[in-house]
């Protein structure tokens, strides 16, 4: 087996930090990176705020509002569907490497597994 750029695929998730993944994709049109969701509470009733790790918030931005949050962050995994689009956009190639956070510590294993 011999594996190419041209017959695998690698799909990523944004714990990876993968630098410059939504830049850098237009290079390797073979790695796909799935954002986390990251949460910031929402303060005096306003609604909880959901961004795109490394889309909607950089790392610098995420800890500039760190450092004025009344409550820490949170994170979710990426919905099952979310996955399914990356591999659906791969499914030209032979192989598709899909490398993520260990299950016991995040359900994104188990979204990506889903999708799968």
């Amino acid at each position: 087996m011999n594996l190419t750029a041209a017959n695998t695929a690698i799909v990523l998730d944004s714990t990876s930090d993968y630098p410059e993944a939504a830049a850098r994709a237009d290079g390797f049109e073979n790695v796909r990176v799935v954002p986390l969701h990251v949460i910031f509470k929402g303060v005096g009733g306003a609604p909880d705020e959901d961004l795109l790790d490394h889309v909607g918030i950089d790392g610098h931005a995420f800890y500039e509002r760190l450092r004025s949050a009344a409550e820490l962050p949170t994170t979710s995994q990426p919905t099952p569907g979310e996955f399914l689009r990356a591999y659906e956009d791969l499914a030209r190639y032979d192989r598709i490497y899909s490398l993520h956070l260990s299950a016991k510590l995040s359900g994104t294993f188990g979204s990506a597994v889903q999708a799968a």
